[in-house]
């Protein structure tokens, strides 16, 4: 990978990730609870390694990949 900084994520955004994976998953999901378990840091904001280790904690199947060409260099959103 490319020698950038690690991208944060807003709680919200977390939450309603993990919470739509969840979703399509039928997996119970309770944001509250899940941010006590796993709160952000000092920030308030998580990092992508951060939201894969909770996903992994749902038993969902994730994992964290480069996707680049020519036409789609600089992405200016994650992909799910």
């Amino acid at each position: 990978m490319r020698n950038q900084p690690e991208q944060r994520l807003a709680r919200e955004e977390v939450v309603w990730v993990l919470g739509s994976l969840c979703q399509q998953h039928r997996i119970p999901f309770d944001a509250r609870l899940f941010l006590q378990l796993h709160p952000p840091a000092g920030d308030g904001r998580f990092a992508l390694t951060d939201l894969l280790r909770a996903a992994r904690a749902f038993k969902l199947d994730v994992d964290q990949s480069v996707w680049a060409t020519a036409a789609t260099a600089s992405p200016a959103l994650p992909a799910l």
